[in-house]
């Protein structure tokens, strides 16, 4: 049998609808049961995990930082005297190793060696003390233990993502950067998060008014404590080269253009070249139906992002906003508001991860590439069906499904005789 047949008739009789007289089979106890258990949670698990370092200093007195879970009874200490945590994770102190001075008021932890093994209890109030089991962990490891065999630590520390742009499209990928084990991170935006980026960007509503590369800077240190973070509340133009002096190169940086518009691009793909290291740049069309990627990789002798959008950027450098943009911040309270715009960017945004890390590792003989050997220099990709009519019969039939990528090749003609990167490849 090939097809199921829904029809009534062909439904088993014990799955059929029952009677109307046969569906109140539930007594008004039973109901009231089944409706507590929604709120009750499990017992306490009463564990506390702990980091190695804490674990191999028996000598150690003094006090811990982290995070009390009395819901779950699950506790993490992060950190201790003379490495404490970063502040972005907001750990507090939750008491103490040792001889060391214990909090005020309960409930706090209370550690002690015992032949050079650590013990640890919460002390839930003066005359209740739980003992708690101990979980010993290497925070670096925890983080990506997950990508184990497919990401090296190590290999990624070292690399270093340069996000020009830290709106909607340059958080997003700052923040799997971030996951993926990236260590050095530079942030140029000059733009404060607004009320209108809520909806899209990666950071919240307790984040409005602050500077965008600040609010990012925060999530990558909750994702990856160990990261450094350069920031420069300027745009590209006016960075200087000492912004990324020491991490950028053509081994170990990537220069991200996440910019709104095609000038901003072209000046991140300049500082890239100046630099020698590799570029990617991501844009989108009006409310995000479809977006692009431009990569530039030195040691193929790509066309560099000047070059190949050159009659745009100098026929449209006073409208350039409206050239590479999704929602304008200027016209954001024109625009009705569209449910999903945010899953539109990350379609986009997921490609763009694939192909940076592919470019980071492009050195790294233990890693399989993703996508970017099937990919041009110049990639078009649609994450939706519903297009404007405006070019919808060419857009049709360049990108026929909804979710769909084509590559196109830059033509040679690009190359400006004048260009300091071009006109020496």
């Amino acid at each position: 049998m090939n097809e199921l047949d829904l029809r009534n008739n062909d439904i088993p009789p014990e799955t059929n609808a029952p009677d109307e007289e046969e569906t109140d089979f539930f007594d008004e106890g039973l109901l009231s049961f089944i409706e507590s258990m929604d709120v009750v949670k499990p017992p306490a698990a009463n564990v506390i995990i702990i980091p190695e370092e804490l674990e191999r200093d028996d000598a150690y007195s003094g006090k811990l930082y982290g995070f009390l879970r009395l819901d779950s009874g699950y506790h993490v200490a992060l950190g201790m005297d003379g490495k404490e945590p970063n502040e972005a994770l907001g750990a507090e102190w939750i008491g103490s190793i040792g001889d060391a001075p214990m909090p005020e008021n309960a409930p706090f932890l209370v550690g002690e060696w015992e032949n050079g093994q650590s013990r640890f209890f919460l002390q839930k109030s003066p005359d209740v003390r739980i003992p708690l089991q101990k979980e010993v962990y290497s925070l670096r490891q925890k983080l990506f233990s997950r990508h184990s065999g497919l990401i090296e630590t190590d290999w990624m520390d070292k690399k270093c993502v340069v996000i020009v742009g830290c709106g909607s499209v340059g958080s997003a990928i700052a923040l799997q950067m971030a996951r993926s084990g990236v260590g050095r991170f530079v942030l140029l935006d000059a733009d404060c998060v607004e009320i209108n980026n809520v909806c899209r960007h990666q950071c919240s509503l307790r984040d409005v008014g602050r500077f965008k590369a600040d609010a990012l800077e925060e999530r990558i240190l909750q994702i990856n404590p160990y990261a450094l973070v350069r920031k420069r509340y300027q745009r590209i133009q006016q960075a200087p080269a000492s912004t990324y002096s020491g991490w950028a190169d053509a081994d170990n940086a990537l220069f991200i253009g996440a910019c709104d518009n095609r000038v901003g691009n072209a000046c991140a793909c300049d500082a890239a070249n100046e630099q020698g290291a590799p570029f990617l740049a991501i844009g989108y069309m009006a409310r995000a139906w479809a977006g692009e990627l431009f990569i530039q990789l030195p040691e193929r002798g790509d066309i560099c992002y000047r070059c190949a959008f050159r009659k745009q950027i100098e026929n449209d450098v006073t409208r350039e906003r409206r050239n590479h943009l999704y929602v304008g911040e200027e016209d954001a309270g024109k625009v009705h508001f569209e449910p999903g715009l945010d899953v539109d960017l990350e379609y986009g945004t997921s490609l763009a991860d694939k192909v940076a890390l592919d470019i980071l590792n492009r050195s790294n003989p233990q890693y399989h590439p993703r996508i970017l050997p099937t990919l041009s220099q110049l990639t078009f990709f649609s994450g939706t069906q519903d297009r404007p009519a405006e070019g919808r019969e060419f857009w049709d039939a360049a990108l026929p499904r909804p979710l769909d990528y084509r590559s196109v090749k830059v033509s040679p003609k690009c190359r400006r005789p004048d260009c300091p990167y071009c006109s020496k490849v």
